[in-house]
């Protein structure tokens, strides 16, 4: 997390730098993967698939966390910043 300035206002926090966690991710799914093709896992199999499932829905909350903050940073000055159309929102 990162604080999120605009000119001089503080506008809260923001996730950033996230290409560590999202490569660490990548190398656990590659890691359970690689579990998963041996053939001794047939005893954790539904432990490999909770593990993968979880890492995945993990991957993807970052990316929709990503994708809805990039858009609120682009359209918050309309909403924020301009007077006329907060008084249309009330």
């Amino acid at each position: 997390m990162a604080k999120y300035k605009k000119g001089n206002d503080d506008r809260g926090w923001v996730l950033s730098n996230t290409d560590e966690k999202k490569l660490l991710l990548e190398d656990q799914l590659a890691n359970l993967q690689t579990v998963a093709s041996s053939k001794y896992a047939g005893a954790f199999s539904a432990k490999i698939r909770y593990w993968e499932r979880g890492l995945n829905l993990i991957s993807e909350c970052i990316e929709v966390w990503l994708q809805v903050q990039k858009k609120w940073m682009y359209l918050e000055g309309i909403f924020i910043g301009n007077e006329d159309i907060k008084q249309q929102l009330k």
